[in-house]
């Protein structure tokens, strides 16, 4: 009789454990406002953004294709580096982003070369500092290139590939 019920003890006391754990744990439903008194006082409902801060109006633009970059450490090839950007623009300016394309990944190409070759995807390469300085610079080259439709040039995927 104990060899069954040492085995069933524990399972129920595994199984109480487990729910009171799930219980306790479980997360907390949102708060949904009751009445019109709990709304804010600018009108909005919870948690939205007043009517007259709209956000900016973009849309992302993927390059085709991705950015490879050889990783130059003294003097030498020790690597790859593969990344994949996009271009943050105003709305319906896809097409003209597309028309640009050669050019803007023949600037990105040489910028990315150049930062490579000073060394700049050796060791801490993804500090927030150089990641930015690589942001800024593409930035500036695409708003050169295809003029004031492109407001960001982003880091979608970034990988290094050591030889």
């Amino acid at each position: 009789m104990m060899r069954f019920l040492i085995p069933l003890v524990i399972v129920l006391l595994g199984v109480g454990i487990g729910s009171g754990a799930g219980w306790f744990l479980a997360p907390k439903p949102p708060e949904v406002p009751e009445c019109a008194c709990d709304q804010p006082a600018d009108g909005t409902a919870a948690g939205e953004a007043p009517a007259d801060e709209t956000p900016p109006d973009y849309e992302y633009v993927d390059m085709n294709g991705q950015f490879v970059v050889p990783i130059i450490e003294n003097d030498q090839v020790t690597g790859m580096m593969v990344m994949s950007l996009s271009l943050e623009t105003e709305m319906g300016m896809r097409e003209a982003v597309y028309a640009k394309e050669p050019k803007l990944r023949d600037e990105f190409l040489s910028i990315l070369f150049g930062y490579s070759s000073i060394g700049g995807f050796a060791d801490n390469y993804l500090d927030l500092d150089n990641l930015k300085v690589i942001r800024n610079d593409l930035t500036a080259k695409a708003q050169q290139i295809a003029g004031s439709i492109v407001n960001a040039v982003l880091i979608v995927d970034m990988i290094r590939q050591d030889i």
